[in-house]
C-alpha cells in the first residue's frame, strides 16, 4: 500500500462523508452471500455496514488513525481489506488477528511494497480489537466447562478444565499439577481421544500458537495449556494420557477421563 495511505484514506472518508449527506444510503448489514460481489465491485456497497475478521498484512499509521491492510480469507491469504480506524493509540501488528466493524466507503486502489497495483473495499472502521486464532479462524461451536474431571495419582493431578467444538477442531485445555516428590512427566503428543471406538492422535497447529503443557514438570510445580484434536461430533468420548516420575518406585497408571457432553 502505498506510504501516503492515511491521508489518502482520509481524503475518500471526506468526499464520501459529502456525498453521503445529500444521499438516502443503504447501510443495510453485508450478508455472507454478498461477499463475492463485494470484492469484486466494492463501489456497489457503499454505505453497508460491514463487519469481519482478518489477518493483518501492513499496518500504515500517523497522528490521525490507522490503515490496515488484512486478509478477510486468513486459511488462503486472500481477499485484501483496506480499513481506516481513527485511533492510532492501538496496538495492532503484522500477523495479528483482528475483528472490525464499520462501513464500506467503496473500492482503494493503491501500490504494494513490490511496485503492484493493490485493489480492495476500504471500510471506515467504527471498532478494531485484536483477538485471537480461536476467534478469528476457529470459533467454538459448543464449550463445555468441566468441574470434576481430576485424576491423580502420588500426588500428581491431570485436570480436564475445558473442551471447546470447533468446525477444524477440538481443543482440550489441560492443567497439570505436580504435588508428588519427584519431576513428573507428561506428554501432550501421546494423548488419545476415543468416541464411538474410533481412536484419534492429537493435531498439530502452529499457526494458533497455543499455550503448551511442560513436558517434565518439578515437584511443587504447574502448567497448564491446549491439547488439540481433529473436529469430533459434539457427545460423550473418553481421554487418557500416559506419564511417569523420576521416582522409579511409583507406579503410574495412564490418566483416564470420560467426558460427559450435554
Amino acid at each position: 500500500i502505498m506510504k501516503k495511505i492515511v491521508v489518502a484514506l482520509l481524503s475518500i472518508i471526506l468526499c464520501f462523508g459529502l456525498v453521503a449527506c445529500g444521499d438516502e444510503a443503504d447501510t443495510s448489514p453485508i450478508s455472507e452471500s454478498d461477499i463475492g460481489e463485494l470484492f469484486a465491485t466494492p463501489d456497489d456497497f457503499k454505505g453497508r455496514t460491514f463487519e469481519f475478521t482478518g489477518r493483518v498484512l501492513q499496518v500504515e499509521k500517523d497522528s490521525d488513525g490507522l490503515a490496515i491492510q488484512a486478509y478477510y480469507d486468513i486459511e488462503n491469504y486472500d481477499k485484501n481489506v483496506v480499513t481506516y480506524y481513527a485511533d492510532s493509540s492501538l496496538k495492532v501488528s503484522n500477523d495479528d488477528f483482528i475483528s472490525v466493524k464499520g462501513t464500506i466507503l467503496g473500492e482503494f486502489t493503491g501500490e504494494n511494497a513490490l511496485g503492484g497495483t493493490v485493489s480492495a473495499p476500504m471500510v471506515e472502521a467504527e471498532s478494531v480489537k485484536v483477538v485471537d486464532y480461536q476467534t478469528a479462524v476457529a470459533p467454538a461451536k459448543k464449550e463445555l466447562t468441566l468441574t470434576d474431571q481430576t485424576v491423580e495419582q502420588h500426588g500428581y493431578s491431570v485436570t480436564i478444565d475445558k473442551i471447546e467444538f470447533a468446525e477444524s477442531e477440538t481443543r482440550v485445555y489441560v492443567t497439570v499439577a505436580n504435588n508428588g516428590s519427584a519431576t513428573f512427566s507428561l506428554f501432550p503428543f501421546d494423548a488419545k481421544l476415543v468416541q464411538d471406538g474410533k481412536q484419534m492422535d492429537t493435531q498439530d497447529n502452529y499457526e494458533a500458537e497455543y499455550p503448551e503443557i511442560s513436558s517434565d514438570l518439578k515437584a511443587g510445580a504447574t502448567t497448564s495449556g491446549i491439547i488439540c484434536f481433529p473436529a469430533i461430533d459434539e457427545k460423550d468420548f473418553s481421554l487418557s494420557f500416559s506419564a511417569y516420575s523420576d521416582n522409579f518406585n511409583e507406579t503410574l497408571n495412564d490418566f483416564e477421563f470420560n467426558i460427559p457432553v450435554k
